[in-house]
């Protein structure tokens, strides 16, 4: 398996699950009814998945250039990771109004 998808991989799980961490720390302080400290929360927890939106379009950008990328079973799980995680940054943000109004 190809080094750079490994560590691409790695990279992206990672980060995916910092960004999923900090939305579920953010749903939990909205529950005592802080909101500012959980749309705070919430905000940094999306600055993590922008972090994972530009390796994953820099890899995009390098297949659409021509590089042939190898697929792995590990880079599908990255890809799990980072489609949980936009979804619970959604649904994070549902909770945190619901839950702080």
């Amino acid at each position: 398996m190809n080094e750079k998808i490994i560590n691409v991989s790695m990279e992206l799980i990672a980060t995916a699950g910092t960004a999923k961490s900090m939305a579920l720390s953010a749903i939990t302080i909205a529950q005592k009814k802080n909101k500012k400290k959980a749309l705070e929360m919430l905000s940094e927890a999306k600055l993590e998945l922008n972090k994972v939106h530009n390796i994953h379009g820099d890899l995009i950008a390098q297949e659409a250039g021509g590089e042939k990328l190898d697929i792995s079973l590990l880079f599908v799980h990255s890809q799990d990771h980072l489609t949980s995680a936009i979804i619970i940054i959604d649904l994070a943000e549902h909770l945190i109004n619901l839950y702080t109004n």
